[in-house]
C-alpha cells in the first residue's frame, strides 16, 4: 500500500528540541547508534520514521478491516441487480 509523504506542517518540524530526558534514555541511544555504525541524530530519525509509518500502516489495516466488514454487510443486505437489469436490456433491445 503507497502512503503519500506528508508535507512539513511548520517550519519547527525541521529541528525538534527533546527538553527534559532522562540520561539513560540518552545513553541508550547513544550506544544503539554506535552499534549500527550511524550518529545518534540518524539513529533517533530512522526510529521516529519506522514509528510513524507503523502507525500508519496500523491505521490503514484498521480502515482495510472496517471496509471488509461493510462491504460484507452491504452485500447481503441488497439484492443483485444484476436481473433488473438484464429485463431492462432485453425490453429496450440494446
Amino acid at each position: 500500500m503507497y502512503i503519500a509523504e506528508m508535507p512539513a506542517i511548520t517550519e519547527q518540524t525541521d529541528n525538534v528540541r527533546i527538553r527534559k530526558l532522562e540520561p539513560w534514555i540518552v545513553t541508550t541511544h547513544v550506544r544503539l547508534a554506535e552499534n549500527e555504525g550511524v550518529s545518534l541524530e540518524e539513529h533517533l530519525r530512522e526510529l521516529l520514521r519506522k514509528q510513524a509509518l507503523r502507525a500508519q500502516h496500523e491505521m490503514a489495516d484498521d480502515l482495510q478491516q472496517l471496509r471488509s466488514e461493510l462491504s460484507e454487510q452491504l452485500s447481503s443486505n441488497f439484492p443483485s441487480s444484476v436481473e433488473l437489469v438484464r429485463a431492462v436490456r432485453d425490453e429496450s433491445d440494446i
